[in-house]
């Protein structure tokens, strides 16, 4: 669970704290995902039609919000007034970031390992 921790200057985002992979994460319930309902359910799924009981009842659309595929973003924050990338935890699914755009630190690898980083994923930005 993330909490919020004080206001920052990113519409309203609150900072969250930091993804394994060392990008920091905000809280910002007005920022819109990029995920939408799929108007169907896959092959060899369960029947009906996609209502948001499983995650693969979404597809990400580029472009369709204000996130990537992670649920995150570039943008100016308090702590990063010249813009950095960051995880956002939205109102609405995904909620919280479902991959990686860069490496996870290798002491969480230990416990089973995080999900795959993304092909040429990015740097955090070097500690202040």
């Amino acid at each position: 669970m993330v909490a919020r921790t004080g206001a920052a200057r990113d519409g309203g985002a609150a900072d969250g704290g930091w993804a394994t992979d060392g990008f920091a994460i905000y809280v910002d319930e007005t920022a819109r995902s990029s995920w939408r309902l799929k108007a169907q359910r896959d092959p060899g799924g369960p029947g009906g039609r996609p209502d948001g009981t499983y995650s693969l009842d979404y597809e990400y659309v580029r472009g369709l919000g204000d996130l990537d595929e992670c649920n995150g973003r570039e943008a100016v924050t308090a702590e990063f007034p010249q813009g950095a990338y960051h995880y956002v935890v939205t109102a609405k699914f995904p909620h919280v970031p479902l991959c990686f755009m860069g490496t996870a630190d290798a002491s969480f690898v230990k416990q089973g390992g995080p999900p795959p980083a993304r092909p040429g994923g990015r740097r955090p930005p070097p500690p202040r």
